[in-house]
């Protein structure tokens, strides 16, 4: 073979050694469900999009006139007792962007849709899932310090989208949330899933029993 031929070969070789996979890229699975016209995946959608602090999810999930409606022990402060989309999904975002949590993890678990209910701010008609059993960590500050959640009932309210608002009408979105509370014994300082929401700076125990009200309200 002439030295010009095997030089030929060689890059012929290194050519199609470098050459890009005509394989598609293998994309990666969402974690979330999405098909919003399933009511239950708001509530999967809304734990997983806890878990990875990612707001622009979370958000989604709600209505343009969602509410959030604090435990009584939690609503010192707050007009009326509850907070509107913008006002919650601020306060969510600050609890996810913070440097002091490092970790969040929750599991819900729920009994099935009933239609024909009302809320109570609005009092306007809605489907409700109940959430029977809470629990959600938040950990802080390399989980030197848990936030706890554990027990709590919540109430979550959905509609169908309002077009006149630009929702999707072929979906639904949470419309109300209202953080009931547990009755059972905490043994160390309880909190509400709210109070976690409106702030975190205050010394803690290594591991605190709360409320989603407490967590969202900070």
């Amino acid at each position: 073979m002439k030295a010009s031929t095997a030089f030929f070969a060689v890059l012929t070789f290194i050519f199609l050694s470098c050459s890009p996979s005509s394989e598609p890229a293998m994309e990666e699975e969402s974690p979330y469900l999405g098909d919003y016209s399933v009511i239950e995946n708001l509530l999967e959608d809304l734990q997983t999009s806890w878990i990875r602090r990612e707001i622009d999810r979370y958000a989604d999930l709600l209505s343009e006139d969602f509410v959030f409606v604090f435990q009584e022990d939690d609503a010192d402060g707050i007009p009326d007792g509850y907070w509107n989309k913008d006002e919650d999904v601020l306060a969510v975002k600050r609890i996810f962007d913070s440097p002091q949590v490092t970790a969040i993890r929750t599991q819900l678990a729920y009994g099935q849709p009933e239609d024909n209910q009302t809320t109570k701010i609005r009092e306007e008609n809605a489907t409700l899932i109940t959430v029977t059993n809470t629990f959600l960590d938040v950990d802080l500050d390399g989980g030197e310090t848990t936030l706890r959640v554990q027990g709590d009932t919540q109430l979550f309210f959905f509609q169908m989208g309002d077009e006149a608002q630009g929702e999707d009408p072929s979906r639904w979105y949470i419309v109300e949330w209202q953080d009931l509370g547990s009755n059972t014994l905490a043994v160390v300082e309880t909190t509400t899933w709210g109070g976690i929401k409106f702030g975190l700076n205050k010394p803690r125990p290594a591991v605190e029993a709360t409320t989603w009200s407490a967590i969202k309200k900070g």
